[in-house]
């Protein structure tokens, strides 16, 4: 029985194939808490040794996810995009309003 009982509950109580998702692959943990994520996987994602990975996961342990920082950073971007429809630059918007204030001051 793994050191580790909790990650192979999750693992078997993932549904056999996640919503979205076009591969399923399985890893074991080491005693030492590592997982080789298989070459598949590795190959799709762009994953390169040394590469920083991101585990997402729901409170319940049902659901984790392996994501890059560029995935998380497009899903952030895309996340915020919605706030900002004209797509305009914050910045942008700030020196705006601050000449819009300069110009009120000085008149």
């Amino acid at each position: 029985m793994p050191q580790h009982r909790h990650v192979q509950d999750v693992v078997s109580a993932l549904p056999r194939k996640a919503k979205n998702a076009n591969m399923r692959a399985i890893a074991k943990m080491d005693k030492f808490g590592r997982i080789l994520v298989p070459r598949k996987v590795r190959l799709d994602l762009g994953l390169e040794p040394g590469a920083a990975v991101i585990f997402s996961y729901d409170k319940a342990g049902r659901t984790v996810e392996l994501s890059t920082r560029r995935q998380a950073m497009k899903a952030a971007q895309a996340e915020f995009a919605k706030y900002n429809p004209n797509r305009e630059r914050c910045s942008e918007e700030i020196l705006r309003d601050r000449r819009r204030e300069l110009e009120a001051e000085q008149s």
